[in-house]
């Protein structure tokens, strides 16, 4: 499955996010560093996964985020539909016409 930009960038800094589980929030400035993004797109790409209620910020010096739950509990398929209201794992679910079994498929 190909995903686009946004998609990767964002499962690279919530993976990233994920490392510090159980310690200080990490901030856009070390996800940014390290995983070489742009920190005012990272900033758009962590605020989509805040809404979506993945990660959540504390403001200040210690700042930064950290994630809601624990990383077990939190699944690709989430982070990917967060990301990406376009994105399908098969042509067929969003174009049943192109599966000459779409009729009967589950």
């Amino acid at each position: 499955m190909k995903v686009n930009t946004r998609v990767r960038y964002g499962l690279r800094a919530i993976l990233r996010i994920a490392e510090g589980h159980g310690g200080p929030p990490v901030s856009i400035s070390t996800i940014s560093e390290e995983q070489g993004i742009s920190g005012k797109y990272l900033e758009q790409v962590v605020g989509t996964l805040r809404r979506a209620d993945l990660i959540r910020s504390r403001k200040g010096v210690k700042g930064g985020y950290t994630l809601t739950r624990d990383p077990a509990d939190i699944n690709l398929w989430e982070i990917i539909n967060a990301l990406d209201k376009h994105t399908s794992l098969v042509d067929c679910v969003l174009e049943p016409e192109v599966c000459e079994r779409s009729d009967a498929c589950l």
